[in-house]
């Protein structure tokens, strides 16, 4: 089959994750083309290659570089008649009907609670009921839009390096998210600050800079190292001991399922539905109210001092991985690729 893989840009987030991993499973046995909204970055499609449709400055107006995107999307697929559309394109997903007549998957990478005004959007229930499948995120997900060519599909954990080097844990509290007014690194750090015997913990962070950080500054009394993205966040789960997620809203969260295959202590904001699919309060991680400073010092700091409640929580993760091996998951993408093909 002529298969295109659409992201919205090429980057080292979730659904450029989960969109390499669908383009890894089927590059062998069909041909697969990668287009990228916006312009060119560094992330998982860095070898594979990408076509870019966004063309101009990024200086012109957003307006001007949407219709260059949506001009360039309706050319490429007029001029090459796929088999197969698979959209990881977030809302952007919801204009591929409008742009071709070829078949179509959507893969939604949103929580329906920030984005339930989608679901009375005509272009969306439009998008929805011509694609041939729509997957989700959770069960919740799933309920909530109610389509009968849908599924909730988990994320996997596909990392091939997990037992390749032997590292010692670190007193480290690895925040692997991009750094932007949803994901909070404020947030954490004003938590931590709470801690009065923080011992000798130090945050590390590992994410894409998407906004003004000029108040870190006032965190300089602080054990804080900021990172670029890297392609080998497996090494930075290896050192860490506890892996936070500060979040305002997430889909199913990658780094809550990565951290889990590491032997990390895993505590985030009760911020979406997906946190609650994987972590159980008090049984195999800490959940804390989504602007609860407080509550999620006090959890944190147990993690930090209580070693055998920390490694009790971190048994008691292991316990859902076979959930998000990828060789399961692989299974039910391939199903949903026939599926989709043959209606």
């Amino acid at each position: 089959m002529k298969i295109c893989i659409v992201i919205v840009d090429n980057s080292f987030g979730g659904s450029v994750k989960i969109a390499k991993f669908v383009y890894d499973l089927l590059i062998n046995q069909h041909k697969i083309s990668v287009i990228s909204l916006r312009q060119n970055k560094s992330g998982f499609f860095d070898e594979t290659g990408f076509i870019c449709m966004e063309k101009g400055e990024r200086k012109s107006t957003k307006i001007a570089r949407i219709s260059e995107t949506f001009f360039g999307m309706r050319k490429y697929f007029k001029k090459n008649k796929f088999d197969l559309i698979i959209g990881f394109a977030g809302v952007y997903n919801y204009a591929i009907p409008i742009l071709t007549k070829d078949k179509f998957i959507i893969s939604t990478h949103m929580t329906h609670h920030i984005y339930s005004w989608l679901v009375n959007n005509t272009l969306v229930k439009y998008a929805h009921n011509k694609a041939k499948y729509v997957t989700f995120l959770t069960e919740s997900d799933k309920k909530f839009y109610n389509l009968p060519h849908s599924k909730a599909v988990n994320n996997p954990c596909f990392f091939n390096n997990i037992d390749d080097e032997n590292v010692e844990k670190e007193n480290i509290i690895l925040f692997p998210s991009m750094i932007s007014p949803r994901k909070r690194l404020n947030f954490l750090l004003d938590a931590f600050r709470k801690i009065k015997n923080p011992l000798d913990y130090k945050i590390v962070v590992y994410g894409e800079n998407h906004e003004d950080i000029d108040y870190i500054s006032k965190y300089s009394d602080l054990p804080l190292e900021i990172n670029p993205p890297t392609n080998n966040i497996a090494h930075q789960y290896k050192r860490a001991k506890i892996v936070a997620l500060t979040s305002t809203s997430e889909g199913l969260p990658n780094i809550l399922i990565e951290s889990m295959f590491f032997d990390c202590a895993r505590i985030s904001t009760d911020c979406s539905d997906g946190v609650k699919v994987l972590i159980d309060d008090g049984k195999n991680g800490f959940i804390s109210g989504v602007d609860n400073v407080d509550e999620f010092a006090k959890k944190l700091e147990i993690l930090m001092h209580d070693d055998k409640t920390r490694a009790n929580l971190i048994k008691n993760a292991r316990e859902l991985k076979p959930k998000f091996e990828p060789e399961n998951i692989a299974k039910e993408w391939l199903e949903i690729v026939r599926i989709a093909s043959e209606n």
